[in-house]
């Protein structure tokens, strides 16, 4: 694999413009602090880790397949471009030293591994928690991305980091160590809805700040999958009602407790929907070729 200078800059312009508008300008500023010859010789050694890599996320992946809730397992491993392009930027932005090299990158990037177990139902993800964290030891706290809070009211290690466009998931930093190899792993559980959305909406993002019509139309798609996680989170509950009848007869306001919210959510996402859907127009896809 080659090092192609201009193909990685062209390319990280482009792709991180959606994640820093004025990433031109930011590039143009803090070029000179950027190391190309460092850069390179990340990118040979990166390149030949490649296969030692993927067997090492096999290992994870398969552990991750055997725990109880885990409906399915995806990973990636970031490529030579990838990793490039995300170092380009840290170097910019000063989230990373000038200085890093292909010793010290893979202390520096959090994501070399990237792993994803989705569950079915919300509720399982405080089962996997408790999984993962007597299997691996969790560097510093989880990060809970954009769920509601009551969620979590009664379980307090995650930080949590909103997003407005309706992002959710929980994302945990695991650390392999293993003689001379060091590097971190970042793992991200969500629920599969959660999953087929930020899947879509990743593909599509880098069109959503040259378009608002675009973008209420992804919000509109996000309220529909939200609503449908909570209707399947919901049969979830009353499968278990229907196997254990009695759990509930004897107390009715644990029904409640359980039941209630779920139809709240249900409710308020079907009229936030339906008001969307009444704003959508395929007008937004002629007025973006106009404007590309």
């Amino acid at each position: 694999m080659m090092f192609q200078k201009n193909k990685l800059v062209k390319e990280f312009l482009e792709e991180y413009s959606s994640v820093l508008p004025s990433i031109s300008r930011q590039f143009n500023k803090n070029v000179s602090k950027i190391k190309w010859k460092n850069l390179e010789n990340i990118y040979l050694y990166h390149s030949e880790q490649l296969s030692t890599l993927e067997s090492i996320a096999f290992l994870y992946v398969k552990r991750l397949q055997n725990f109880r809730s885990v409906h399915a397992v995806k990973y990636r491993i970031k490529s030579s471009d990838s990793l490039i392009k995300k170092i380009i930027f840290k170097i910019i932005t000063k989230k990373v030293s000038s200085g890093i090299n292909f010793k010290n990158y893979q202390t520096c990037i959090l994501d070399i591994i990237g792993i994803r177990a989705i569950y079915l139902y919300q509720y399982e993800w405080k089962d996997i928690h408790e999984q993962i964290d007597k299997t691996w030891r969790i560097m510093g706290r989880p990060e809970l991305h954009g769920y509601e809070t009551d969620l979590i009211s009664s379980f307090k290690p995650f930080k949590f980091k909103p997003h407005r466009d309706g992002y959710r998931s929980i994302h945990y930093t695991l650390k392999f160590s293993e003689k001379l190899t060091s590097f971190f792993i970042e793992l991200q559980t969500r629920t599969m809805f959660d999953d087929a959305w930020s899947e879509i909406n990743h593909k599509t993002s880098y069109k959503l700040k040259s378009s608002t019509e675009l973008e209420f139309y992804m919000q509109t798609f996000n309220y529909a999958s939200r609503l449908a996680d909570e209707m399947g989170t919901f049969s979830g509950k009353v499968k278990d009602l229907l196997i254990s009848p009695n759990m509930f007869s004897r107390n009715p306001r644990s029904f409640n407790k359980i039941f209630l919210p779920h139809i709240s959510r249900i409710r308020k996402l079907k009229i936030a929907l339906v008001k969307n859907l009444d704003g959508v127009s395929s007008d937004f896809i002629f007025k973006s070729q106009k404007n590309n």
